[in-house]
């Protein structure tokens, strides 16, 4: 509003008018709003696998999950403030295939599905059936009595003398860490009952230990993230210490507290800003902070999705083709995986702004993804021709990809950021063409956080459009259709150009002049909501980078409901504008962002499900 062809308001009227409504509603906003609300939930299986890994001091994930694809992690540093200039990383090969385990024969866990409004983390879809609960036991079970697991593991060992009491000392260690929280002698007794059942079973230490700690994986409080209620239903009430530790270690490692964290919290140094922070601050430089970039960074670019993606092999046979040879199993896609990580690590781990999402002077490339954007002589300098594009790993016979990558530096703007990625650009297209639509419906979606609605099911394709055509033409021209009929225009005016400023791009990745359909030039321009006007996607880039505000909103509006796993309301506006005011004059940095948001009053408070009337 209001409606494009009537008169528009100033940029400072704009502003002016958006910050009086978050005012508003920064001072309108009721003292116990239903919005808001965030519910008692299970941890994905992500978190579960990192949190097992943690509390038992593992080397590895007991799972490796399809949605965690990058091997041969060691190039991650975030400590030292700079990701490398040649880095060892491939991914695993089978996005699509069901989870494997480093401990063979042991149940497997179900996939999170997205959420409609966010991410798989979010706690209104995040919930624990009984079925669900017997797979946990099931995998608590298998993977503590395998023959893999460490044989001497400490909580495990046989001590010398006065088996009872060692018993209940290990499990009063281990049940804070586990459920994330302090524990009463109540409930250590509840699980040390059941080491002494079991003993009188006639089981030996070790395995009357282990059934204690099964029992204990397969709680409610360990396998769910609990916050307790305010007395009065429908009330809001500050985290406590370890309610806040939870939330910090989940949202920045996608797992457990550890031992700093907790103590943090047991010493009330977490009940205040100046507190928070430092623990933040250290925590972006562990390892454990990658959970950032793999967790919300791949499912945000939604990389996630490129595994479905199967171009034509007729014509993008450079989307298959290794070494000479063809392999279908092993395409471009999971390079580009890795292509679109690695960028989104560097701006994370350097600390960079937003608008760096969207418009870098770099990328990181292979050899392989060096010839398939025809970059091999500005990028192919220090990358091996003949190195083998893939290796056998020794498990299960799965295959990893071309493990070299090379931080290349790019002469010009029409690769760079997000938006020219063949990731990006692949998983928008269909597989004999590209899609303006997919991909101005992906820009909507992703980098303004305004998706569009799904389109009416009466309208007919493309396809069927063109066949009443006398003339070549191209998508534009075709597409003019849509925006013709008033039940398809206000989505399309809006989505179109955006996916038009990507045509010069084919449906894997690759440049090109005119549309390979047509044989026409190709018609890149377009302009954005405010009238900003682009021709092509340098001139796009531009208009994107004149509106860092709108970019770091959509952005901020993305990590934020990731970081409290909910859906945001219009009451979390003011929080939101509060972040950004916090990060603006340092260009919405990425590491300052997540700062801001643990600071932020909806991370640090909780409230119930109002009464209802």
């Amino acid at each position: 509003m209001p409606p494009s062809n009537a008169p528009q308001p100033s940029d400072a009227e704009r502003v002016e008018f958006t910050a009086a409504v978050s005012d508003w509603l920064r001072s309108h906003r009721p003292d116990n709003p239903a919005e808001g609300h965030i519910y008692t939930r299970r941890l994905t299986r992500t978190e579960y696998s990192h949190t097992i890994r943690d509390l038992l001091g593992l080397p590895e994930d007991p799972f490796i999950l399809p949605e965690q694809f990058a091997r041969f992690t060691e190039y991650f540093q975030p400590e030292t403030g700079e990701m490398g200039e040649m880095v060892d990383v491939a991914p695993w090969q089978g996005m699509n295939n069901p989870p494997l385990t480093r401990y063979p024969g042991i149940a497997t866990l179900p996939a999170d599905s997205r959420a409609e409004h966010g991410f798989a983390n979010q706690s209104d879809q995040i919930s624990l059936s009984p079925a669900l609960l017997e797979k946990y036991l099931a995998v608590a079970a298998e993977l503590l009595n395998h023959e893999l697991f460490p044989a001497d593991y400490p909580l495990f060992a046989t001590p010398e003398a006065d088996a009872d009491h060692a018993a209940r000392e290990r499990l009063a260690e281990f049940l804070p860490r586990a459920f994330r929280r302090q524990v009463d002698e109540k409930e250590i007794d509840r699980y040390f009952g059941i080491f002494e059942k079991s003993r009188r079973a006639g089981n030996d230490f070790s395995k009357a230990s282990r059934h204690m700690i099964i029992a204990a994986l397969s709680s409610p409080h360990f396998l769910m993230r609990i916050e307790k209620t305010h007395a009065k239903r429908g009330g809001v009430r500050k985290l406590d210490g370890h309610e806040m530790a939870s939330r910090l270690s989940y949202f920045l490692w996608a797992s457990m507290p550890d031992a700093e964290l907790l103590k943090a919290a047991n010493d009330g140094r977490l009940e205040g800003r100046d507190g928070i922070e430092a623990q933040v601050r250290r925590m972006l430089v562990d390892r454990k902070i990658k959970a950032i970039p793999e967790h919300f960074g791949v499912p945000w670019m939604r990389l996630n999705e490129l595994a479905a993606v199967i171009p034509d092999y007729e014509k993008f046979r450079a989307f298959y083709d290794l070494n000479g040879g063809v392999d279908t199993r092993r395409s471009a896609g999971l390079h580009m995986m890795v292509e679109a990580l690695l960028l989104f690590e560097t701006i994370f781990v350097e600390n960079r702004g937003v608008v760096e999402l969207v418009d870098t002077d770099f990328t990181y490339l292979n050899q392989y993804l060096a010839m398939v954007y025809g970059l091999e002589e500005e990028c192919g300098a220090g990358l091996d021709p003949n190195a083998p594009d893939y290796e056998r790993t020794l498990l299960r016979g799965y295959v990893t990809m071309a493990r070299t990558w090379k931080r290349c530096k790019l002469n010009d703007r029409t690769r760079g950021g997000v938006l020219t990625l063949g990731s990006t650009l692949t998983l928008t297209s269909l597989p004999t063409r590209t899609s303006p639509i997919a991909r101005g419906a992906w820009v909507a979606d992703v980098i303004f956080n305004r998706p569009p609605p799904p389109p009416p099911a009466e309208v007919p394709s493309l396809e069927e459009q063109s066949l009443a055509a006398a003339n070549p033409r191209t998508l534009r021209e075709r597409l003019s259709q849509h925006r013709n009929d008033p039940n398809c225009s206000g989505c399309h005016n809006r989505i179109d150009p955006l996916g038009f400023a990507l045509q010069n791009y084919n449906a894997i990745g690759q440049w090109r002049e005119v549309e390979s359909d047509s044989g026409l030039p190709v018609d890149a321009s377009g302009k954005l909501a405010d009238g900003s006007a682009f021709d092509g996607i340098v001139g796009f880039k531009d208009a994107l980078r004149g509106q860092p505000d709108l970019l770091a909103r959509a952005f901020v509006e993305q990590l934020m409901a990731y970081a409290l796993g909910r859906e945001l309301t219009a009451y979390d506006d003011p929080a939101v504008s509060d972040v950004l005011e916090q990060t603006r004059e340092g260009g919405y940095r990425l590491q300052d962002l997540v700062v801001a948001i643990a600071l932020s009053e909806p991370f640090g408070q909780t409230r119930t499900m109002p009464a209802v009337k």
